[in-house]
């Protein structure tokens, strides 16, 4: 197609060229432009100008009716960024509406000589009279757009459908359209009054309306009543417009006084539904009496839908799902489902005391679990309760159980009436008492098993036995294929205010189970939803108030063990960290079951802030805190807490992972005093620090004054070639502030603190701490300022004042000591490392050594390295010593000659007592003090008769000086 020409004439823009083509244009505030007599214009010009009747240049459309679309009916272009087209187009009078295919790009707007007459803002346009109008399309976009657009008369009954029924059997009517543009007229028989609703699928619109094309049913769009009830005399047709290519489907039905209905009347329970599966959507309901009926709809995968029950005259009534209150007896209409839909649905309905009811106790958890199955999609079930009044209910399923194993259930009373709903499931109102159990969506048929249990009075539990923190006593319960719930009671006088109740698996950690803690009134007071192998629960419990525990498992041979334990300030068993010096020792345990859990108390001044935490790795050890009340002050993993105002906290570490032991370590420091940081945050600003922080050192802290805000990154490295560095924390010093890891960021991690507008001066601390149980991690952090104050600085090592030395004996076998020396300022810590020839010892690292035979002769020395927060760690070295020879091993018995000492007779030495233990021994035998032999026995000449007979035994020990000792003399015999 071709472009417009243009010339600018006298500020006016002249169009010359083909019609249906795409003009550029300048700005406009509307799309049709003003014209200038005696020239038209597509550009404005001012209010006063008069238009031409016909505009040069538009290509002709013709008006279209219903159905099938002709070539000249259908306007084809495309329109540049900020250019038009437009249409010329002999109208006939009435409603009509413009359908483009340019994805709603385009503005169109129609216009007579008198100017705009529609847009389509206002979507139809009403034309008061006959003519000739034109169609502008304009392009106030960015890309070119190609468009189809046609100009629809809806005014008309060309090419309209003839006319159908409103009954509900009648069936789907189907249109396959040619063009996406198309609209369709589908008249229907009805008369007015009538309450029609119609449903279309495959429509871009559709609405009711008679032969003028209208929305006549506008008006009632917002009344509480569906469908529309046809005004004016008809006749009556659907107007839809197709939606792309798609196949347009419609049905229009009569919902006052309804024809082709399927009739359903009251079933009964433990069977199919009493309404048969039917495609049909429409269900008349004979209700028998006025009162509360069970209605719901399901297809045969056992999926619910919506429907909606109307009286005769089309009023609501309920929406199906559940107990419908109907007013009167009489005949009711269901309508099943939204859109056009063919699905075979069937229909529940039942009154509440229907018959096939099967009676069960509310002693279920003792009694047994009630079996039944679903057999058809929407099937039934019911029981009912031998209970009275006043009781509350409840069902327990096994754990993890899905489809029909796990039923809806509604608690009901004679009358209908939702008890879980209105009530919490407590029994009130006339009995009989029903749970009504049906399949959930999805599930059409299937077995299950359940529990019905009255919650506020549980009986046949056995006690459950308290035990304390670090010493649990636990009751081991068996569960089985036909077993899965079992309860235990906790007295009233044999609680506490606060506990712990848990379970873990005897063997193993596999299985699922579920537990929870009611009181006397069925209330739960404690408990989770979550399914797993082991549990802990934490319960806050009232005195002289009776509570009952019920663990569900799975319906399998398992073994649990159950167990309580006080976990209140004055009951809990609780070990107590020795230190509390910031950066000190942290406190190791190890948790070595499923539902261990072990308790630190920590004392404390009220005016003092804490910080509390556990490092595990991979977070598999968790914790909460209570302080001196029991109150429940923090609970986490990732980030340590931060706690004040109290006079003690305890910190209760339980695992997060089964199958496992979980080494952690307990860090219990005081970060403030008097709101004021401790000695180990000296104020000194953040900037390169260096060093290994260890079991001994386990963090590194420094205080910064802030002005409103402060703002660094700091970059971590591990310089000794391991991955793991120290986690980063940077946090105010206010009161109610909490300690915060500093974020990830560009360039490592980014810390940042801000105070409140009416404080804007502080303090903030600076932490480095290990993340894990792993405290030995030489670092590096290099700091980039983001914001002041943010001083770079380096810690300053220890002066040593006097060196290290050694104490004790430098002989082998004696235990040594090291004197640490003195140093400025005093340090916290020391570390040491004992050597020899100048070389470390490998694991000689405490503060005393025993000297082995093997340093025998060399040089003996000790490194003391002093610790503190604040100061860079500072090695220093004692002198070193010669390590000379042990003490000679000594006797505590003498030896003996074992045998008989006469001539010609074999004696033997016998070596006698030594200490230290000797490591080999030499022997020497004299005859009147010769030396006769150096074996460990000897034979007695003849010629020794009369002579006397000495046995000298010597003690060798590796690195000692030798040991000696002398026998008895004897006599030698004839």
């Amino acid at each position: 197609m071709r472009r417009w020409s243009a010339a600018l004439l006298g500020g006016l823009l002249i169009a010359t060229g083909l019609p249906g083509a795409a003009h550029a244009a300048t700005p406009s505030p509307s799309i049709s432009p003003t014209v200038s007599e005696p020239t038209p214009t597509l550009s404005p010009g001012s209010a006063s100008t008069e238009q031409a009747d016909i505009p040069v240049g538009c290509g002709t459309l013709r008006e279209a009716g219903f159905g099938d679309l002709a070539e000249d009916q259908v306007a084809a272009g495309e329109v540049e960024p900020d250019g038009f087209d437009c249409w010329s187009v002999r109208a006939s009078a009435g409603l009509k509406r413009v359908r483009t295919s340019d994805g709603g790009q385009l503005d169109w707007e129609l216009s007579d000589a008198g100017g705009v007459v529609c847009s389509e803002w206002g979507g139809t346009c009403d034309l008061a009279e006959a003519g000739t109008y034109t169609l502008w399309l304009r392009n106030d976009e960015w890309d070119t757009y190609a468009y189809q657009a046609v100009f629809l008369n809806l005014n008309t009954d060309q090419g309209c459908t003839s006319a159908t029924g409103t009954g509900w059997d009648r069936p789907t009517g189907r249109i396959t359209p040619t063009s996406p543009l198309q609209a369709f007229c589908l008249p229907f028989t009805a008369e007015p009054g009538e309450r029609i609703l119609s449903y279309v699928s495959g429509a871009d619109l559709s609405w009711i309306s008679d032969r003028t094309g209208a929305r006549i049913c506008a008006d009632q769009e917002y009344d509480e009543v569906d469908g529309c009830a046809l005004p004016g005399s008809g006749p009556y047709r659907l107007v839809a417009f197709s939606d792309a290519d798609r196949e347009l489907s419609y049905q229009v039905r009569r919902l006052s006084a309804p024809s082709g209905c399927v009739v359903v009347t009251p079933g009964t329970f433990g069977t199919g539904p009493a309404g048969a599966p039917d495609v049909n959507r429409c269900r008349l309901l004979d209700v028998p009496a006025a009162g509360r009926h069970l209605v719901r709809v399901v297809d045969a995968r056992g999926y619910e839908t919506s429907a909606q029950v109307y009286d005769a005259q089309g009023r609501d009534v309920c929406t199906a799902g559940g107990l419908c209150d109907f007013p009167a007896a009489g005949r009711y209409t269901l309508i099943a489902g939204s859109g056009v839909t063919e699905t075979a649905y069937a229909t529940v309905f039942a009154r509440p005391t229907a018959t096939g009811c099967v009676q069960v106790s509310d002693q279920g958890i003792s009694g047994g679990a009630v079996r039944g199955s679903f057999t058809v999609a929407g099937e039934t079930g019911c029981l009912e309760l031998t209970g009275t009044a006043g009781a509350s209910i409840g069902l327990l399923y096994p754990p993890k159980v899905t489809g029909a194993a796990r039923p809806d259930w509604t608690l009901i009373n004679a009358d209908g009436t939702d008890l879980c709903a209105t009530n919490g499931c407590v029994l009130t109102g006339r009995a009989p008492y029903r749970i009504l159990l049906n399949a959930p969506d999805g599930a059409a048929s299937g077995d299950y098993a359940v529990v019905v249990q009255r919650m506020d009075r549980v009986s046949g539990c056995a006690v459950l036995p308290q035990g304390s923190i670090g010493a649990t006593v636990g009751v081991n319960t068996a569960f089985s294929a036909g077993r899965f719930a079992t309860c235990y009671s906790i007295p009233a006088d044999r609680h506490s205010t606060a506990e712990i109740i848990g379970y873990a698996p005897v063997t193993g950690h596999d299985g699922w189970a579920s537990i929870s803690v009611r009181d006397d009134t069925g209330k739960q007071v404690c408990g989770s939803a979550r399914y797993a192998s082991a549990q802990l629960l934490r319960c806050k419990f009232e005195t002289g108030k009776a509570y009952t525990v019920v663990l569900t498992a799975a319906a399998a041979d398992f073994q649990y063990r159950i167990h309580r334990e006080d976990y209140s300030p004055a009951g809990a068993r609780c070990e107590t960290p020795s230190n509390s010096v910031l950066g000190g020792p942290a406190l190791a345990g190890t948790l070595r079951t499923d539902d261990e859990v072990r308790c630190y108390r920590v004392t404390a001044a009220a005016a003092d802030s804490h910080w509390l935490g556990v490092r595990s790795t991979g977070y598999a050890a968790r914790y909460w805190i209570t302080d001196a009340s029991g109150a429940d002050r923090c609970a986490g993993y990732v980030v340590p807490c931060r706690v004040g105002g109290s006079t003690a906290y305890q910190i209760f570490v339980w695992p997060a992972v089964d199958g496992q032991q979980v080494p952690y370590r307990v860090d219990t420091w005081r970060l403030t005093s008097a709101g004021q940081p401790v000695a180990q945050c000296p104020v000194t600003g953040v900037g390169p620090l260096a060093g290994t922080l260890s079991d001994q050192r386990t963090a590194v802290c420094a205080s910064v004054p802030v002005k409103n805000r402060s703002s660094f990154t700091v970059a971590l490295s591990n310089t000794g070639g391991g991955t793991e560095t120290p986690e980063p924390y940077y946090f105010t010093t206010l009161a109610d502030g909490g300690i915060t890891s500093c974020s990830y960021a560009e360039g490592g991690r980014g810390c940042q603190v801000s105070l409140p507008y009416e404080q804007p001066t502080g303090m903030a601390l600076f932490v480095l701490a290990p993340k894990t149980e792993n405290a030995n991690l030489p670092f590096r952090a290099e700091t980039t300022c983001d914001g002041e104050p943010c001083v770079p600085v380096t810690l300053e090592p220890f002066r040593v004042v006097r060196a290290p030395g050694i104490t004790g004996s430098v002989r082998v076998g004696v235990t040594v000591r090291a004197a640490v020396g003195s140093w400025d300022p005093a340090p916290a810590s020391y570390s040491y490392q004992w050597t020899a020839n100048g070389v470390a010892i490998k694991g000689a690292t405490a503060s005393s050594y025993q000297i082995p035979a093997s340093l025998r002769g060399k040089r003996l020395g000790v490194t003391v390295t002093a610790k503190r927060a604040d100061r860079v760690s500072t090695p220093a070295s004692s002198g070193t010593l010669v390590v000379g020879y042990g003490a000679a091993p000594k006797t505590s018995a003498k030896p003996k000659i074992n045998g008989t000492v006469k001539a010609g007779r074999t004696v033997k030495a016998t070596v006698g007592a030594w200490s230290p233990q000797p490591t080999t021994f030499r022997y020497e035998w004299r005859v009147n003090g010769k030396l006769v032999a150096v074996t460990s026995s000897l034979k007695i000449k003849k010629s020794w008769a009369g002579k006397k007979l000495t046995l000298t035994v010597i003690a060798k020990r590796t690195g000692h000086y030798d040991g000696r000792a002398v026998s008895a003399t004897y006599k030698i015999k004839k």
